[in-house]
């Protein structure tokens, strides 16, 4: 079970030097300038805020913000002064390198959004297209776009940073010990996308698996270098044997009824390359109900269906739980595989 939603009000607008400019477009909305972003001041203004825009990211204190600030929406105008690269250098580690599936770039610079779609594997559906350059013009263009945001985008981007620094060492292993070679990846119940964000698009042949056609449409528009496809008849993935350095799935088992886990677990070893790792990230804890087919699912239990789908040709290497912000019990755990297997599964 993830976060549940409580009362957050509207996103908080910083505007920096450009404040005085923004706030006369603005004159319904609370816009921040750069001497209100002092620690205390940033923690008080984003306590209930539903998403951050930051207009002028050049003077906004990045490096002073918490997981909790980081954990909500954000929204970044990049300074349209500068070239991609020197936006990169400075705006790096500091804030690039952070942004995730769940924030926005606002931008009028379309070769620029390239650039860094490129360089940091966002999705083609993080980007909002301006059509002016300057902050006060593209202030008035944001807020439509902003009260169209989901309610609960904070506890799903909270959320997905917990589970994310679970899979990040993992995910790191597999790209050292492959380094020579892309690394081929397999999601199951991909979704419409937020786990791909976590690949180098040039160092992962990356294949998503999910069961609504919609969402598979917008992860394709979104990663048209990656592949995404509805499984074929019942839950067969469609993946040819031994192929996946990789495959993981998160929050999808839990909603699946039992034969289905078995089925999916099964094609997912058998895609699977002999060494490679079979990584599930889901609610062990409260799993579903069984008037919906859906029983609720334990580790203990999950790793005998495990063993039970793959006839025992793998080996558990980690176990973690996961505690989700806002909760006091944990619900989340991680659990990872290795296949084994020799030349004869090859």
């Amino acid at each position: 079970m993830k976060p549940t939603s409580g009362q957050i009000g509207a996103p908080v607008i910083y505007a920096g030097r450009f404040a005085k400019e923004v706030s006369r477009g603005l004159p319904d909305r609370e816009v921040l300038d750069e001497w209100e972003v002092l620690p205390h001041q940033l923690a008080e203004a984003t306590r209930e805020a539903s998403g951050l825009v930051v207009l002028d990211p050049l003077s906004f204190p990045f490096e002073a913000m918490t997981d909790e600030q980081w954990d909500i929406p954000l929204l970044v105008m990049p300074p349209s002064e500068f070239d991609s690269g020197t936006l990169i250098t400075v705006f790096g580690p500091a804030l690039f390198d952070r942004l995730g599936p769940f924030d926005r770039i606002a931008t009028a610079d379309p070769e620029l959004w390239d650039t860094l779609r490129r360089r940091y594997s966002w999705a083609n559906g993080q980007l909002i297209r301006l059509e002016s350059r300057t902050p006060e013009k593209a202030a008035t263009e944001i807020p439509a776009l902003l009260e169209s945001t989901p309610g609960d985008l904070h506890f799903k981007k909270a959320a997905h940073r917990v589970e994310a620094q679970a899979l990040a060492p993992r995910l790191d292993a597999l790209r050292h010990a492959h380094a020579d070679a892309p690394l081929e990846v397999l999601e199951v119940g991909t979704g419409d996308g937020s786990w791909p964000t976590s690949f180098d698009l040039f160092g992962t042949n990356f294949s998503g698996v999910y069961t609504s056609k919609n969402a598979v449409e917008t992860a394709r528009r979104d990663f048209p270098e990656y592949s995404f496809s509805l499984p074929e008849k019942g839950f067969r993935l469609g993946q040819s044997d031994n192929i996946f350095n990789l495959s993981f799935s998160v929050n999808f088992m839990q909603v699946q009824p039992d034969p289905a886990r078995t089925e999916l677990i099964s094609e997912m070893w058998r895609a699977t390359r002999p060494g490679g790792r079979m990584i599930f990230v889901e609610d062990f804890v409260t799993g579903g109900s069984g008037d919906s087919g859906v029983s609720s699912l334990s580790v203990s239990g999950f790793i005998e269906l495990v063993v039970e789908a793959t006839a025992g040709r793998v080996v558990l290497d980690h176990v973690e739980s996961l505690l989700y912000p806002g909760e006091d019990v944990v619900r989340g755990g991680l659990v990872s595989l290795q296949k084994l297997g020799g030349v004869e599964d090859v």
